[in-house]
């Protein structure tokens, strides 16, 4: 049950920073890579139809033996934690993306030269 959203919290992370990342400019094919990474590798990566399913199992409690009320609260639970996880994990992923595209671009200016 936890899979997709561990997969979803993930991808949301790993999206941000590719985005962030190659936004810098750290590299000439930058707009190339970013679409291959973030929609290519990101896309097929996370799970996001699962989820939806998961979730509209739980809610309607063909998952999981208990009360409905109680499969309801799990399914907003899951719902409401993937996506705020997941918003506050794109942004640290971006934090993340900046940050290596500034020091990957000090390094280059050090150096004198294209590094990419």
């Amino acid at each position: 049950m936890a899979a997709p959203i561990i997969v979803n919290l993930a991808g949301a992370f790993l999206l941000g920073l590719i985005t962030s990342c190659f936004i810098t400019g750290v590299h000439r094919y930058g707009a190339r890579l970013r679409l291959l990474l973030g929609t290519g590798f990101c896309g097929g990566f996370t799970t996001y139809s699962s989820f939806v399913a998961l979730s509209a199992h739980l809610a309607t409690g063909e998952v999981l033996s208990g009360a409905p009320s109680e499969l309801a609260r799990l399914a907003g639970l899951a719902a409401g934690g993937t996506l705020f996880g997941g918003f506050l994990l794109a942004f640290a992923g971006m934090a993340c993306g900046r940050a290596l595209g500034r020091r990957f671009l000090a390094a280059r200016r050090r150096a004198g030269g294209d590094a990419a």
